[in-house]
């Protein structure tokens, strides 16, 4: 997840918490996302394509699956680069992604 687009938009939407550490080699200061906010956040959130990946199927079988039972995504796929749902809104249509 590291430097991607993705996390860079996950970051400015205020989705993953970031600090600022020393960089032990150059000894400048570098903005990171701490191991600990990186397991809360995929505690909470779940992509499209790993739920699908997960139930076996198309991920667009899986969107309508959700859009079906009423679930919505937890954030715009356009700000963010990739559809994400909250783990506790899955229980609906996949109980046992949760």
């Amino acid at each position: 997840m590291a430097g991607s687009r993705r996390s860079r938009n996950l970051i400015a939407g205020g989705h993953l918490r970031t600090v600022t550490a020393i960089n032990p080699v150059n000894r400048c200061p570098t903005v990171i996302v701490p191991s600990a906010e990186i397991e809360r956040f995929e505690r909470e959130f779940v992509s499209l394509f790993a739920l699908a990946q997960q139930q076996g199927k198309h991920f667009r079988a899986v969107k309508k699956e959700l859009e079906a039972a009423g679930v919505k995504p937890a954030m715009k796929a356009e700000q963010v680069g990739a559809t994400f749902y909250r783990r506790c809104d899955l229980a609906a249509a996949f109980p046992q992604a949760v």
